[in-house]
């Protein structure tokens, strides 16, 4: 251990949500009324826990991995193994070294289409624990069914999202 620090410190900063990030910024809005709905039932279908440093040190490792594809990167915990989720542009696959990835469906892809450019959720591990990808799949399968349409957003919804958030700015 270099310098002074007993331990290795984890220098990342705490950061926004992805609600707080990709949701909130225009709550009244379809598009993200729809994203915020889709991020929740991906967590809770998932059961993956949100880590909101930016990036944790066990997440940036595997962020390091992945080049040119880290647009919208989010970082959650199954159990103690990290995941990052990317949502780059468009629909192609991907070869990271030492990285495994399971690439949501659109029902559970949280940012979907955003002003008319496709984007695409990869959720990404370490190679060695491929094994949470397949239970992630797992529980997706037993969920899809049952899903709502992903660019639907009902009337309940957008009332739902006016009383919480009251008159804001921007909304469609």
């Amino acid at each position: 251990m270099s310098g002074n620090w007993p331990i290795n410190p984890n220098l990342s900063v705490k950061g926004l949500t992805y609600r707080q990030w990709k949701v909130d910024y225009d709550p009244l809005c379809d598009e993200c009324i729809a994203r915020g709905r889709t991020h929740d039932l991906f967590r809770s279908i998932t059961g993956l826990i949100e880590e909101t440093r930016r990036p944790s040190v066990r997440h940036d490792a595997i962020l390091k991995k992945l080049g040119g594809a880290k647009d919208h990167a989010s970082f959650y915990w199954y159990g103690n193994i990290p995941v990052v989720m990317v949502e780059p542009y468009g629909r192609q696959d991907f070869e990271f070294d030492g990285i495994e990835y399971l690439r949501l469906p659109d029902a559970l892809a949280p940012y979907g289409t955003c002003n008319g450019h496709e984007t695409q959720s990869l959720l990404c591990v370490h190679a060695v624990n491929r094994t949470v990808l397949d239970q992630i799949r797992a529980k997706i399968a037993d969920a899809l069914p049952s899903l709502p349409d992903r660019y639907s957003v009902s009337e309940e919804e957008r009332a739902n999202a006016k009383a919480r958030f009251g008159k804001s700015e921007g909304g469609k």
